[in-house]
């Protein structure tokens, strides 16, 4: 807002105070400003106006940066399109099973301030919602200001394995303390095949780096738990039920080509 300059003085009250006329206001009086031969002060609702939209201003430009800083951390998750705009509370539950998994999911997301640490795993045949759910709690830690990582266990291996290119600008440990270090992690696809041992290796080092890190992980899997237990290991599985993980078996019939 710009301030109008007074069209008229109306008279001089004293040394220090004249009235002066708002084109906009009215008749108020003037104070001459302290330490300064000729400045007076302007009429207060112009300035309360001016103060206000400055305000305004400033909380555009700050929330307009916010937006560009959601929009880059949701840009830089890998998540797919088609999940962009997933929610919690979006994710259909049609029986009493996927309500709890949903409401364990929900307890999940508010839980982590203080359960840092802890991994959820979600068991469950193709098509039965795992990776909407997974995605949806990843964007909502991603909207309190944290930033996630959505991939699978060959793509991270692979990224992992780039590091050993010499062209690379990352070496292999940079690519682990990446996947270890970063706020919210989602890794699918575990178990499906069952990789070699270096595969596992590589796994176990980024799991057990969140866990000494304090960094929470969902781990997504169409086998079962016995299955996943296997491929983890049993002191993955433990230091994740020492911190509080759980598994949510996802015991329902696909939901392919419905409104999932």
């Amino acid at each position: 807002m710009s301030i109008k300059e007074p069209s008229e003085i109306i008279g001089t009250l004293t040394l220090t105070e004249r009235k002066v006329e708002c084109p906009d206001h009215g008749v108020f009086v003037s104070t001459r400003i302290v330490g300064f031969a000729d400045v007076w002060t302007r009429c207060p609702i112009c300035m309360e106006k001016a103060e206000t939209e400055r305000q305004e201003t400033i909380q555009k430009e700050i929330e307009d940066k916010e937006n560009q800083a959601l929009i880059s951390r949701i840009e830089n998750a890998n998540i797919p399109e088609k999940y962009k705009a997933a929610t919690v509370h979006g994710w259909i539950a049609t029986g009493d099973a996927m309500m709890e998994a949903r409401a364990k999911c929900v307890a999940y997301v508010k839980s982590l301030p203080e359960k840092k640490s802890s991994t959820l795993i979600l068991c469950g045949g193709v098509g039965t919602g795992k990776t909407h759910l997974a995605i949806a709690m990843l964007l909502a830690i991603i909207r309190s200001g944290k930033k996630g990582l959505y991939t699978s266990v060959m793509r991270m291996v692979r990224d992992v394995r780039s590091g050993y290119s010499r062209d690379s600008k990352y070496t292999e440990q940079d690519k682990i303390d990446y996947y270890s270090r970063i706020d919210m992690l989602v890794i699918d696809e575990i178990g499906v095949q069952f990789g070699t041992e270096a595969e596992k290796m590589l796994l176990f080092e980024i799991l057990n780096g969140r866990y000494e890190l304090d960094r929470p992980a969902v781990l997504l899997s169409n086998k079962s738990l016995e299955v996943v237990t296997e491929y983890l290991g049993e002191a993955v599985m433990d230091r994740f039920k020492e911190n509080g993980g759980e598994n949510i078996p996802f015991t329902w019939g696909s939901h392919r080509g419905g409104a999932r």
